[in-house]
């Protein structure tokens, strides 16, 4: 892995359709991996690392409940880099997680 990471599944056109004209939440999803502590390990407490993933979905007039799927899908996205190879072993050695959702970004951010 990489600083940066861009890990797109086949299927990346029509997931864009998915996204933005259907506005549903596909199951094939693409993502970008960024793990600063490659090349900055002080981002991190000694032996660990600090990484996020960003996953394209629909904005919220995609009417997706995320108080209902968030958190499972979170579990989803962890397991696929885990089961991938991306980050091996990723669910034993994780320390502390979180996501936020379009909801976030509407009600909190305004945006």
């Amino acid at each position: 892995m990489r600083h940066h990471n861009i890990i797109l599944r086949p299927r990346y056109e029509e997931l864009l359709t998915d996204i933005f004209d259907r506005k549903i939440l596909a199951e094939d999803f693409s993502q970008y991996l960024h793990i600063p502590t490659l090349t900055d390990p002080s981002l991190a407490p000694s032996g660990h690392h600090a990484a996020y993933t960003l996953i394209p979905v629909p904005n919220t007039l995609g009417n997706i409940d995320w108080d209902t799927v968030g958190e499972g899908f979170a579990d989803i996205v962890l397991n696929f880099l885990d089961g991938r190879g991306y980050i091996p072993g990723l669910r034993e050695r994780l320390v502390y997680r979180s996501f936020v959702t379009p909801d976030y970004f509407a009600q909190t951010l305004g945006a």
